[in-house]
C-alpha cells in the first residue's frame, strides 16, 4: 500500500513550481538519511521523479538535492543496487538503463554484469522483464555501458527471446538501437 504522502511527492516533482521542486527534492533526502526508509522509498515510486527532477529542473540547488537523495537510495553505488535489485527485482535496474543518466546507467550496467556470473540470475533476466534493462543500455553511446551490452547479449540464453513481443510491449527504442549499432553482434541479434 502507498502512502498518500508519497503520491504528494511525486505530484511535487512535475510541478512547474521551483520552490514545489526544491521541497520534493529535500523531503526526500532527508527521508532517505535513514537507511530503513530507503528501500520503501524506491518501492514507493520516487526514482523516477528524483531523475526527472536530477535532469530537468532549471534550479541548480533541487538538481544537487535530487542527485543527492538518488545516491542516498543507492542508484550510484553498485552495491546498493544490487542489494536493491535483489530485494525488488530488476525493476529498478530496469528503469535506470533507460534512464538518460550516465552515472546511473554505468551502475545499473555494472550490476547487470554482476548478474551474468549467475546461472539463474541469467535465466531471470531472459524469462522475466530484465531483457529490458539490456534494451534500455543498447541506447546509450557509453563505451562501457556498450561493452556490458555486448557481454550480456553473448552470455544471456537468447535463442527462445521474443524480440517482437518485446517491441509491441514498448522496447523499440532498445531493439532499433541494436539494428543500428555499429556492433556486428548487435546487428546480427536484433535482425534474427
Amino acid at each position: 500500500d502507498q502512502l498518500p504522502w508519497v503520491e504528494t511527492l511525486i505530484d511535487f516533482a512535475s510541478s512547474d513550481d521551483q520552490r514545489t521542486q526544491l521541497l520534493m527534492s529535500n523531503t526526500v533526502l532527508l527521508l532517505a538519511e535513514h537507511e530503513e526508509n530507503r528501500l520503501n522509498l524506491v518501492k514507493a515510486g520516487l526514482l523516477q521523479p528524483l531523475m526527472y527532477l536530477r535532469t530537468n529542473s532549471t534550479d541548480s540547488t533541487t538538481r544537487t538535492l535530487a542527485t543527492e537523495a538518488l545516491d542516498k537510495l543507492g542508484v550510484y553505488s553498485h552495491q546498493s543496487l544490487l542489494q536493491l535489485v535483489t530485494m525488488q527485482g530488476m525493476g529498478p535496474l530496469r528503469y535506470l538503463g533507460g534512464c538518460g543518466d550516465v552515472r546511473a546507467q554505468r551502475t545499473a550496467a555494472s550490476v547487470l554484469a554482476s548478474l551474468l556470473d549467475d546461472d539463474e540470475a541469467r535465466l531471470d533476466i531472459v524469462r522475466g522483464d530484465g531483457f529490458r534493462t539490456v534494451l534500455g543500455l543498447a541506447t546509450s553511446s557509453d563505451e562501457y555501458i556498450q561493452t556490458i551490452v555486448s557481454i550480456a547479449i553473448a552470455n544471456l540464453p537468447l535463442a527462445n527471446m521474443d524480440l517482437v513481443r518485446l517491441v509491441q510491449e514498448g522496447c523499440l527504442r532498445g531493439v532499433v538501437a541494436l539494428m543500428d549499432s555499429p556492433k556486428h553482434e548487435f546487428r546480427t541479434f536484433a535482425t534474427t
